[in-house]
């Protein structure tokens, strides 16, 4: 069960990589953002306010998701845009995965989680594959150059989101309700959002006349509300060091549809081909051993 949720994870977070980049062509990542959580907002709150009684959200854990949403569906993502906007996804979509070292030593470090040669091993495949990623100089774009400096956005991403799988993993251990975690979280990912936008610069502000780039970003936005769900109960059942690197199998499903729907954009040259099979190759380690 553990196993089928956490890959469930993976191709919804795939699936709504690949149409945050389809929805980046008309807009900006502040706007993918902002619908975006505000759609993956809506679906749960309202199944939540039918299925889960309030007392479940009068707990320690709401600290936790709180903080997971802070850090995870708005830094991360906002990171992450960043990053898909300015390296195409098939350059920051398998970047962002090395979180599942960032949340495997991070795990090890607080939650008491063993580390051992083969997870050792696991968390250096990725790294390599990392490496071979930030050497491919095509960027994986048709349409436009990249600099290296850009590599930063996608990897500060993977540590939000290794920390954010702690927050999550904390959490649920207090209340292994899926529902209250993605409420709670992307509550107060949409909080912070809000509050922040009036500090924004011109640039970087919603774009709010495209309402197509509207319907694809808050489609995301719902499709990242499925992976949440995944997420959050297959960390009630299982470890961060499990459930974190099925979880960074997305890279797969986001490079497959990338390659058969952004052919004119997207360019997967066998250096990120490479990269990426030494990622997913890393984290089918951790996974086997965990």
């Amino acid at each position: 069960m553990v196993i089928l949720f956490a890959i469930g994870a993976a191709f919804f977070y795939g699936f709504s990589d690949f149409l945050t980049r389809v929805g980046l062509r008309r807009s900006n990542a502040q706007s993918a953002v902002l619908f975006s959580t505000v759609s993956g907002l809506l679906a749960p709150l309202v199944i939540a306010l039918y299925t889960i009684p309030v007392s479940q959200f009068a707990t320690r854990a709401l600290f936790f998701f709180v903080l997971a949403g802070i850090i995870g569906p708005f830094i991360a993502r906002y990171l992450l845009y960043v990053g898909i906007e300015r390296l195409g996804v098939s350059i920051a979509s398998p970047l962002a995965n090395i979180k599942p070292a960032f949340g495997a030593l991070i795990a090890v470090l607080f939650l008491g989680e063993k580390l051992n040669a083969p997870i050792i091993a696991g968390t250096l495949v990725i790294i390599v594959g990392v490496t071979v990623i930030g050497r491919e100089r095509s960027g994986g774009q048709i349409a436009k150059k990249w600099s290296r400096k850009d590599l930063i956005f996608p990897i500060l991403a993977s540590f939000c989101y290794g920390l954010t799988a702690i927050m999550r993993k904390v959490g649920m251990n207090i209340t292994p309700e899926p529902m209250v975690g993605v409420v709670v979280q992307n509550t107060a990912a949409l909080a912070v959002l809000i509050l922040l936008t009036p500090v924004q610069r011109t640039h970087l502000r919603v774009n709010y006349r495209d309402r197509r780039a509207w319907f694809i970003f808050s489609l995301s936005g719902l499709i990242a509300f499925f992976a949440h769900y995944c997420t959050f109960f297959a960390l009630s059942l299982g470890l961060v060091v499990i459930v974190g690197p099925l979880v960074s199998l997305n890279p797969f499903f986001a490079l497959l549809l990338a390659v058969i729907f952004l052919r004119k954009e997207e360019r997967v040259t066998g250096k990120i081909l490479l990269g990426a099979a030494f990622i997913v190759g890393g984290t089918a380690i951790l996974a086997w051993v965990s």
